[in-house]
Order: structure tokens, then C-alpha cells, then sequence
């Protein structure tokens, strides 16, 4: 447990809202996560606190609420849920509640076997790829972000946590111009200062496989001896890929994983398509395109209209190649992202906001 007296002075609270914080369990990047108590309900709860130097930065932090209540409309089982969102006072201070989990997070040393760790793994699949069909990248994720207890039949349950900070990982603080903390699982795009895409995710996925197995370095996993194990060592090559557009599709991933791990839990597992959202996620901004998810020969965006859009009406995309349908990657004002399918006959329309090209 972390004390509090390590943290500075103007992070450091003994309330927020209606909760007494009650102790300081960790420190992750860009939050201080607490037990909390409710003054009239006293049910305990788990409070992260968003960081000074983010709450000081308007645009940064509406963002962090924005893409928290987006990810919790999901009620999604492999995600934490959020029982509220605090953002109050002034100076301002900005709080996500969530229930306090049984369990623990991966930070803490852990055993696990390689059916649990491919357990493990399906979850995670799942959780993110639900997120990001409805457009938010966790970018950040890292053992802290990862609760893990078990069922009454013993089967490790998964809960995700940390969702809304994608657009602050790789980046650096805009009031001091300093780097925010880096978790050791970004993926080289964030470690170079680019917008947070899908695959960033799923280079994470393939760190944190690989640390549950206990591998490490140029010969990880050699050590596996089990029905698979060339499958797994392969899925976690292709996570690692340095060339986001090289590593597999969460779909494949998934594959993988689900002919590892204990029937009885790959069947409960939710695919993406089944994840609904129980409210409207009706993001504000401009969508951009970031990329082409897959590059046909001789595919191309073409430009219509003024300089700055490729947004027509009745149509929003033009594509230059002999192929029924593009995939491209899009981001809400330079943010999170998501992968939408656009047909290139112009006779189909999939995108509901209008695509402005990046410079």
C-alpha cells in the first residue's frame, strides 16, 4: 500500500464528494486510487482520483469523463463498472467510483497456470474489443489495470479497469512540458508521440500474455511444453510486431485463445457482437482518418470538396481501388479511435459522422 504522505501536497485528499477516502491502495499513471467510504450508504468503494496535472488541463480530463462513461454504458462483464463520476470544487477535482473488486490486480505477484493465464487473456480480448466498437483504446494498460478473482467454481474472473486515458499515453503534460508516466507495455507508436490506435492495445495484450506465462526477452516461452504452445508463441509474436498494422486482428487473437482455455469459460465469454450499450454514445468533435487498417494495391483516399475534407454529400468517402470494401481507423479529435468498414461502390454509407482527412 502506498502512503499517502508520498504524494504532492495539492494530490493529496481526505474526501472527495460524498466518500471518505479512507486509505491509499496504489498509485497509477495519470490517477491515486483510494478506499472510499459513502457518508450515508457506508458501502465501501474504490475512488481513483485523477492527477493534478490532468485535472489542470481542461480538455485533457473532459476526455477521461467522456471516454469513462462511454466504456461503462457497455456493462460489459470483463470491464469494471463505474458507479460514478465525481467532478467537483475549486480548485476542481475529478474522482471515478467503482465497486471495491474481490481479487487483485496482476501488479501484485502472482502463479497462474497456463489454462488460467489463457483465460486471462480471452477476457481481456473480449473487454477491448467491445471498447473498440464503440470507438475507445484503452492505450495505457498494464498489470494495475487488470483485476483478477475467482468465481464460486474457481475459474479466474477478469475485470478491466483504467479505461479513458488513451489520448495521454506517449504524450507529454501541455502545462509543464513534461512526459506523463509511461507504462512499460506502450507500444512503439505511443513511445513515439502518435495517436493512440487499436493494435496499441493488442501489442498490450501480447506483453501481458506473455509476462502471465512467465516468458521474457528473445526466448520467451520457449519453456512451454503443452498442445498449442506454437499457436501461443506465434499469437504473442504477431501482438509484439513492431509495425502496428502487422499485428493480428483481436479476432484471431481470440481464436487462439478460446481452443486453449477451459470450455466451460470460452463459452461465456461475450463476443463483440454481443456487447450492447445500454445507453446512446454520441461522441462530440470531428472524426479523423488516421490510416487504412489494410492497404489494397493501388488504394488511395481521394479528396473532394475543399482542401481540408473528403466529405461529400450524399457520400463521404472516395476510394481509388478495385476492391469491394477499405477498412480504415478514424480518431475523435486526435483521440480515441475506431475501425469502421466503408464500401468503396459509393452506394453504402457506414460512417455516421462526417471524416476529415489528417494533414
Amino acid at each position: 500500500m502506498v502512503h499517502a504522505d508520498m504524494l504532492d501536497p495539492e494530490d493529496r485528499l481526505e474526501a472527495l464528494g460524498a466518500y471518505r477516502l479512507e486509505a491509499l491502495l496504489g498509485a497509477a499513471p495519470f490517477r491515486h486510487i483510494y478506499l472510499g467510504t459513502h457518508s450515508d450508504l457506508r458501502n465501501s468503494a474504490v475512488v481513483e482520483v485523477v492527477t493534478r496535472s490532468i485535472v489542470d488541463s481542461p480538455a485533457l480530463v473532459d476526455r477521461v469523463i467522456h471516454e469513462t462513461r462511454a466504456t461503462n454504458d457497455l456493462r460489459h462483464p470483463n470491464i469494471a463498472e463505474t458507479l460514478e463520476v465525481i467532478d467537483v470544487g475549486d480548485p476542481r477535482h475529478v474522482g471515478v467510483v467503482r465497486p471495491y473488486l474481490r481479487g487483485a490486480t496482476l501488479d501484485q505477484p502472482r502463479r497462474f497456470t497456463a489454462e488460467q493465464s489463457f483465460s486471462i487473456a480471452l477476457q481481456l480480448v473480449a473487454a477491448l474489443e467491445a471498447a473498440h466498437a464503440i470507438g475507445v483504446v484503452h492505450g495505457n494498460l498494464g498489470p494495475s489495470d487488470l483485476n483478477v478473482g475467482e468465481d464460486e467454481n474457481g475459474l479466474c474472473r477478469l475485470r478491466v479497469l483504467g479505461f479513458g486515458y488513451a489520448h495521454l499515453a506517449g504524450r507529454t503534460d501541455p502545462n509543464t512540458n513534461t512526459p506523463y508516466p509511461r507504462s512499460a507495455y506502450l507500444a512503439p507508436e505511443q513511445r513515439d508521440g502518435e495517436i493512440v490506435v487499436t493494435p496499441s492495445d493488442t501489442f498490450a495484450v501480447g506483453m501481458l500474455l506473455r509476462d502471465l506465462l512467465g516468458g521474457a526477452g528473445d526466448d520467451a516461452l520457449a519453456h512451454l511444453d503443452l498442445p498449442g504452445a506454437d499457436d501461443v508463441r506465434a499469437a504473442i509474436r504477431g501482438c509484439l510486431a513492431h509495425d502496428p498494422d502487422a499485428r493480428p486482428a483481436l479476432t484471431e487473437v481470440r481464436k487462439t485463445l478460446e481452443a486453449l482455455c477451459p470450455p466451460e469459460l470460452a463459452a461465456e465469454v461475450p463476443a463483440a457482437s454481443e456487447s450492447t450499450a445500454t445507453g446512446p454514445h454520441k461522441p462530440s468533435g470531428e472524426w479523423t482518418v488516421v490510416r487504412m487498417v489494410s492497404r489494397p494495391s493501388g488504394a488511395s483516399i481521394r479528396r473532394v470538396g475543399s482542401a481540408s475534407t473528403i466529405a461529400t454529400t450524399p457520400y463521404d468517402l472516395v476510394v481509388s481501388a478495385d476492391v469491394p470494401t477499405i477498412d480504415l481507423e478514424l480518431a475523435l479529435d486526435g483521440h480515441a479511435t475506431r475501425r469502421v468498414r466503408v464500401a468503396t461502390s459509393e452506394l453504402e454509407r457506414i460512417v455516421d459522422l462526417p471524416i476529415m482527412v489528417c494533414e
